[in-house]
């Protein structure tokens, strides 16, 4: 049974693999050869797995041209030099830069398990006494780590964000990795306060977005961050009440921040370009999931969102372009502007834009088709057909919209 200097020992040594780059030196290989011929003489179905398949493959293209290489430089195999030229060969095959993308492979598997230990407070508790030993790189403290694989997945060359998988249920890209795991992160009520809602996290993903405006190249990962993190984490308690709250060190919360951003975007006509939209549609959907709250459209009321989305909708086959195009980015728009009306203070806000009709039909429309509302959000259209049935205008929009018959609306929960 492995003691707890074991375990902080084997943590070290995937640490240090997630934060420094993969050295390829020839103990790390002895080391996964070893755990691979204890798995390959323990499992069974070892050979069929495509991920051994995979690597395979990458050890035959890296092995087969050093055996050709040495054969042809002593001039071919001959009788009682086999020893010697074996050992020539896997002399070169463990000293190489990256043998057979062995080392890439380690620190992609140690990427995975420090993710998972972070899922749990023993295994945070494990992590935080390891970095404070090897103060890796001003990696010290769990915070510090988190902010490192936010780097580390913002800084990824664009050019590598190709998926590489081997079938459809593993992921060879430290990407999908990462975003999986802030993605969780994000969404469990108790992790979010300790891991992602502090100030030198978030920093990273604001400067990352404020400088998207100087770029003409999307970054993926920042989308995808946004979308499935940051949505998330304003879906949550404790991450809402940290995304509204002001910084001592920015003076102004991280809602605000994104507010500004969406509103600079969709004034400049940025929400219809298509290079820069998803961006766009990413931070408005944050800000959707703060203003369908009473504390959240109250504090972002001074940017009136409602107003520039309404700006937004009307400007919409303006500028020229493709109608199926215009008609997709429209009913974004207006999908997001209904979320207003989670609120009695959002209805109100809905109605003076003078688009709640719009807003109530396409609701109508989406229950027709049986399209519910994003995975962030807590209330399905039922309880924004009952925010609108609280006012008269509401009312008549419903009935004009075919949500009621008769006098009764139809609630669609």
């Amino acid at each position: 049974m492995a003691t707890g200097v074991d375990l902080q020992k084997a943590v070290r040594q995937l640490i240090s693999s997630v934060t420094s780059p993969p050295s390829g030196s020839q103990s790390k290989v002895l080391s996964l050869e070893d755990a691979v011929a204890n798995l390959e003489t323990t499992d069974e179905n070892f050979h069929s797995y495509d991920l051994v398949k995979y690597v395979h493959g990458q050890i035959e293209s890296v092995v087969d041209p050093l055996i050709d290489e040495r054969l042809k430089k002593h001039g071919g195999l001959s009788h009682g030099e086999e020893h010697d030229i074996v050992a020539l060969i896997t002399d070169d095959i463990l000293t190489s830069p990256d043998p057979a993308g062995l080392s890439y492979l380690h620190s992609l598997h140690s990427l995975n398990v420090v993710g998972h230990l972070l899922l749990y407070s023993q295994g945070r508790d494990v992590i935080g006494a390891v970095l404070q030993k090897i103060n890796n790189n001003g990696i010290n403290n769990v915070s510090s780590l988190i902010q490192h694989l936010i780097e580390l997945l913002l800084n990824w060359p664009q050019s590598n964000l190709k998926k590489m998988s081997c079938d459809s249920h593993v992921s060879l890209d430290p990407t999908v990795v990462l975003r999986n795991l802030f993605g969780e992160l994000a969404s469990r009520n108790n992790l979010c306060s300790s891991l992602l809602c502090q100030d030198n996290v978030m920093d990273v993903i604001l400067s990352h977005l404020n400088s998207s405006t100087k770029s003409k190249v999307v970054n993926v990962s920042l989308v995808d961050i946004i979308n499935n993190s940051l949505a998330v984490l304003a879906s949550t308690d404790n991450g809402k009440c940290y995304l509204l709250k002001a910084s001592p060190k920015r003076k102004e919360s991280v809602a605000d921040t994104i507010a500004q951003f969406v509103v600079k975007s969709l004034q400049s006509g940025h929400a219809h370009n298509s290079s820069n939209s998803q961006l766009v549609y990413s931070c408005l959907l944050v800000c959707r999931q703060l203003y369908s709250t009473c504390d959240g459209v109250l504090s972002l009321l001074p940017y009136d969102l409602h107003l520039h989305i309404v700006k937004a909708i009307q400007s919409v086959g303006v500028a020229g372009g493709v109608a199926n195009s215009d008609d997709t980015l429209k009913t974004k728009l207006i999908d997001n502007l209904l979320n207003f009306a989670g609120t009695p203070k959002g209805i109100e806000l809905l109605e003076g834009s003078g688009l709640i009709g719009e807003c109530i039909n396409h609701m109508r429309r989406r229950y027709q088709l049986k399209l519910q509302v994003s995975q962030c959000e807590k209330f399905g259209y039922g309880y924004m057909v009952s925010e609108v049935a609280s006012t008269s205008t509401g009312i008549t929009h419903l009935i004009n919209s075919g949500n009621c018959r008769g006098k009764t609306p139809i609630i669609m929960y």
